[in-house]
């Protein structure tokens, strides 16, 4: 009798479990008459996303359940969504329902970095912070305040041209990923933590060394946002068994330690005459103050903290370092694979030139519109996030279908940006798709490679200077050529930024 009481505990132990963890979480779309794949029992599916990746996966869905759909990543319930006129109404027109990208910050790597005392910057930031703090640093991020980090970038400009002037003597195919790659880093340490550093000619310190790491580790955000998702308590068991001695956590902490640093170096020579000071976001950031004055931000909260400050500048790096790699990278690879494209380009460039011999880089980085045209072309070829998400806050219908408190958003931008429906001929790189006349034709929401609405990219405008000016420096002399080693057709790596999966070999010559 003992035994069968203990049998009918245990199974009923078993059955309330199953019931929590392997059926209940793979209800929600059906309560809504939301259709979605096939689930496997506590992986959702998850399973078919870390073997297509989830754009491939989001591809094959949409043939089967159309532009709105759900699916399970783990336990967490997402609803995919290709309607653009849908895609407006989340990311513009009701945006204070979806405001928030994540439900907190989660996953190992926000463990990792809460082990350093490093906070959460505005990409993962709540709702209440990010309203509080977006009006603060946006200033920050003007083209006035851009300006002033000109000569920072235009040095590392100069000094990757010496490094080209190198590689095109030697006739060689160069991997230009990695080479891209410290020119982004060289330009985001002195910009973000100003840090003047000669990455592109091999020099380095422990603030280079610490960035470095943390990029290695990003690879774990995937797999740990699994576990995180169906196990509650699997971020207690990380921190409390593996992140005590993590290289990461000690690489977040010197990022902290030099920003502190930076910060308490720059306030005992506040008293300096202004001309002296330095140009950097940090210093801006130092100096903002949100422009609102309704009061809702109460009592002395217009003003950052030195931990808010520092997790900007910290996420500033995190987001704009690989993600401009990507793209000059990219950029480079699709001109050297359509040689007439880059004949136009140069073209451009070279007639702007006779006509304004004494322009600065800034200004004739932003004066060749063919140069706009390629660069926003490469981003719809190889955005550099292919997804981005939102989370429906309250339960809401748009267009007719009901989104459930809590589900997250997918914005699936690689897929949009490859739809036959959006783009004639979508696989052709043709920059004249954002000549005046054709970039009229397109929905808007059909092209995001920053996001969309209130809470898209902030660095945005920045990446774009960055990239311009590097390009424009570069393709005054040099042009890019497909070599022996070259992959045709480019494999990517789709993680949380797109990149290419086995670097890029080209030839850099000179013209």
């Amino acid at each position: 009798m003992l035994f069968a009481y203990i049998f009918g505990g245990v199974l009923l132990l078993v059955l309330i479990l199953w019931y929590k963890f392997a059926y209940a979480p793979y209800q929600v779309f059906k309560k809504v008459g939301l259709t979605s794949p096939p689930t496997v029992p506590f992986f959702g599916n998850s399973l078919d996303i870390f073997k297509l990746t989830d754009t491939v996966a989001i591809e094959k869905w949409m043939k089967i359940h159309g532009k709105v759909f759900g699916y399970y990543f783990g336990a967490r319930a997402v609803v995919a969504i290709l309607d653009l006129d849908m895609l407006k109404e989340i990311t513009i027109k009701q945006f204070d329902n979806f405001t928030e990208r994540r439900k907190g910050d989660s996953g190992f790597m926000y463990v990792l970095r809460k082990k350093a005392n490093v906070a959460t910057g505005l990409v993962h930031m709540d709702k209440k912070n990010w309203k509080r703090v977006r009006p603060i640093t946006s200033p920050t991020f003007s083209a006035k305040k851009m300006r002033m980090m000109v000569p920072l970038i235009e040095k590392s400009c100069h000094t990757l041209d010496e490094v080209f002037s190198d590689i095109s003597t030697k006739g060689n195919s160069t991997e230009l990923f990695r080479i891209f790659g410290h020119f982004t880093m060289e330009v985001i340490l002195a910009t973000a933590f100003g840090c003047q550093v000669n990455i592109l000619k091999g020099e380095g310190n422990s603030l280079t060394e610490a960035a470095a790491g943390i990029f290695s580790g990003t690879a774990i955000t995937g797999l740990s946002e699994l576990l995180c998702s169906q196990i509650p308590f699997s971020e207690k068991l990380f921190e409390l068994f593996f992140s005590n001695g993590s290289k990461i956590t000690q690489d977040f902490a010197t990022l902290k330690s030099v920003a502190m640093e930076v910060i308490e170096q720059r306030r005992q020579q506040s008293s300096e005459a202004s001309e002296n000071k330095n140009v950097d976001f940090l210093q801006l950031l130092m100096e903002a103050r949100a422009d609102d004055d309704t009061g809702e931000l109460g009592p002395g909260s217009k003003q950052l903290t030195d931990d808010e400050i520092i997790a900007l500048c910290t996420t500033f790096l995190l987001a704009g370092y690989e993600t401009t790699s990507n793209l000059l990278a990219f950029t480079a690879y699709l001109l050297a694979m359509n040689p007439d494209k880059q004949e136009k380009l140069i073209q451009e460039i070279d007639k702007y030139y006779q006509d304004h011999k004494e322009s600065s880089l800034y200004d004739a980085a932003h004066s060749v519109e063919y140069l706009d045209w390629v660069l926003h072309e490469s981003l719809r070829v190889y955005p550099p996030a292919p997804r981005t998400f939102r989370i429906c806050e309250n339960t809401c219908t748009i267009n007719g279908v009901t989104i459930p408190a809590g589900c997250y958003i997918v914005i699936p931008i690689q897929v949009l940006h490859q739809s036959v429906e959006h783009w004639e001929q979508p696989e052709l790189f043709r920059p004249e798709r954002f000549s005046p006349n054709e970039k009229e034709s397109h929905h808007p929401m059909c092209y995001m490679p920053f996001g969309a609405g209130p809470r898209n990219c902030i660095g945005m405008r920045f990446a774009l200077m960055e990239a311009k000016m590097c390009l424009m420096n570069l393709l005054r002399k040099y042009k890019f050529e497909r070599a022996p080693d070259t992959q045709v057709p480019l494999k990517t790596r789709i993680g949380v930024t797109q990149s290419p999966a086995d670097g890029i070999f080209l030839k850099v010559l000179l013209q």
